[in-house]
């Protein structure tokens, strides 16, 4: 936002075409040591006890090749963010929500803390999220 030329400051930020990316927690870091996560069917949920499957599972599940921080570095600034409070065996306390698409991905405390950085560094940015 800090290099919008100046004719589009003053327009209302609804007017502007942000760029964004779709499951955009959905990259390399998707665990498929974990259970298939809880936005899959119990038959898929079923199979993916065996880790074969859960490393095809990955395979397809991948929408990003970048972590959040990356693509915000990259000038994306709307995030599609999956987001689920996993099982008791996957969660360590009660909030402990997690990033997930197929496989639980990272924790929303650490995606936050990427966003907080970037935020901090780049005083003259947005991003906008979506659960």
């Amino acid at each position: 936002m800090s290099l919008l030329p100046p004719e589009l400051t003053c327009r209302p930020i609804y007017t502007l075409k942000i760029p964004g990316s779709h499951d955009s927690g959905a990259s390399y870091f998707l665990n498929d040591k974990l259970p298939v996560a809880n936005d899959e069917d119990v038959p898929i949920q079923q199979l993916g006890r065996a880790f074969c499957i859960r490393r095809g599972i990955k395979r397809w599940a991948v929408c990003q090749s970048c972590s959040i921080r990356d693509q915000l570095d990259h000038g994306i600034r709307y995030l599609d963010l999956r987001v689920s409070n996993p099982p008791v065996g996957v969660r360590k306390s009660k909030t402990d929500f997690r990033l997930i698409h197929a496989l639980y991905g990272p924790k929303l405390r650490d995606v936050f803390r990427e966003i907080l950085d970037f935020l901090t560094v780049n005083t003259k940015e947005v991003c906008f999220y979506q659960f």
